[in-house]
C-alpha cells in the first residue's frame, strides 16, 4: 500500500465536492456557519466538509493506504452525481427504480462516513480500551477505526450488487434494504431555497409504534434516531432539489422547503452552508435558518459531545 501522499489529495471530503458545488456561487464559494463559531465565513468548497487524510487506513506494520476508500467512494459519488443531474434536468416528482437504487447507496455511504459517528465510535473504544500514543494500535484506533466498515458494508456490496455469483449477504446493505419499501418523492422549489450541511441524510420524526425515551422535540434534530425508528429522511441535493423518504405518503407530501431546512440545521453537527447570494434571494427562509441555528448552537454546546470547532 502506498505511503506517499504528495501525489494524492490530502483533503478527504465526507461531504462530496460535487454536492457542495451545487449550493455554491459561480466562484465555488459557500457561506459557512459552524456550530462552534460565532459568525459565518466564506469558504471554497475545497475547504468545507473534509478531514485531512480522513479516509486513510492505518494498520500496524503496514504503510498507510490513502487510496482504497477514496477510489471506492468516488464510484458511488459519481453515480449519485449523475442521478442528481438527471433529476435537475427533469421536473418529475417520482424517481425511477434506478435513481432510487443509486441514491439509497449514496445515503448509506453518507451515513456510514459521517464524522461524528466515526468520532463517537473511536472515543468509545478508547474509553473502554485505553491506549498510549506509543501503542501499535493507537494510530488505527484514533484515525481509522470505523473505516473498514465502510468497505465491508457499503463499497464492496455496492460493487457486488449486480453480480449473481456473489452471495446475497455480499450484496446487501441494511440502510438500502430499509429505504427500498418506503415512499420516495422529490421536493422542487421554484427558486433556490435549500441549505446543505455536514449531515446530508437527515433523520426526523418517530415512526409509529416505537418507544422514544427522550423529549419528542429531539427527534427533529436526529437525536435518538436510527434507521429502525425514524419517520422520515430528508436530503438536500441542490438549492432547488430535495429528496424526501418517508414511511407515509401523506407525511412526505407535507414537507416544505422550510421544513427540510429545519431538519438540515437540526441534524447538523458541524456546519450548515449556502451560496453567499442566497440570503437576498430567499430572505424569509434565511431568517428561519438563523433562528434554527441559534437552537442548534445551544445543542452543540450542551448536548453533542466532542464537536469539531
Amino acid at each position: 500500500m502506498p505511503s506517499q501522499v504528495s501525489n494524492q489529495p490530502k483533503k478527504h471530503h465526507f461531504v462530496p465536492q460535487f454536492l457542495l458545488e451545487l449550493f455554491a456561487d459561480r466562484q465555488r464559494r459557500l457561506t459557512v456557519y459552524r456550530l462552534k463559531a460565532t459568525g459565518p465565513h466564506i469558504a471554497s468548497i475545497r475547504d468545507v466538509g473534509h478531514r485531512n487524510l480522513g479516509h486513510t487506513i492505518y494498520m500496524p506494520g503496514r504503510n498507510p493506504d490513502h487510496e482504497t476508500l477514496e477510489k471506492g467512494m468516488s464510484e458511488i459519488e459519481g453515480a449519485a452525481a449523475s442521478v442528481i443531474r438527471d433529476l435537475l434536468a427533469s421536473r418529475k416528482s417520482e424517481l425511477s427504480p434506478e435513481h432510487r437504487e443509486v441514491l439509497s447507496w449514496f445515503i448509506a455511504l453518507q451515513w456510514q462516513r459521517h464524522r461524528m459517528l466515526l468520532d463517537l465510535v473511536r472515543v468509545k473504544v478508547l474509553q473502554d480500551h485505553p491506549m498510549q500514543p506509543t501503542d501499535p494500535e493507537y494510530e488505527y484506533a484514533t484515525k481509522s477505526l470505523g473505516l473498514h466498515a465502510i468497505l465491508t458494508n457499503v463499497i464492496w456490496p455496492w460493487k457486488n450488487r449486480n453480480d449473481p455469483m456473489c452471495r446475497p449477504k455480499e450484496r446487501w446493505n441494511h440502510i438500502v434494504s430499509r429505504l427500498e419499501p418506503m415512499f420516495w418523492k422529490t421536493l422542487r422549489p421554484r427558486a433556490p431555497s435549500l441549505l446543505v450541511g455536514d449531515t446530508t441524510a437527515c433523520l426526523s420524526g418517530i415512526a409509529i409504534g416505537n418507544d422514544f425515551d427522550l423529549p419528542v422535540a429531539y427527534a427533529n434534530h436526529g437525536i435518538g434516531l436510527g434507521f429502525e425508528n425514524f419517520q422520515r429522511l430528508t436530503a438536500p441535493l441542490a438549492p432547488t432539489l430535495g429528496l424526501v423518504i418517508s414511511r407515509s405518503e401523506d407525511d412526505a407530501r407535507k414537507i416544505t422547503s422550510r421544513a427540510m431546512n429545519r431538519f438540515t440545521v437540526g441534524n447538523s453537527r458541524e456546519f450548515v452552508a449556502h451560496s453567499p447570494e442566497w440570503p437576498n434571494a430567499a430572505p424569509s427562509l434565511f431568517g428561519a435558518m438563523v433562528d434554527e441555528l441559534t437552537t442548534q448552537r445551544w445543542l452543540a454546546q450542551h448536548i453533542f459531545p466532542g464537536l469539531r470547532a
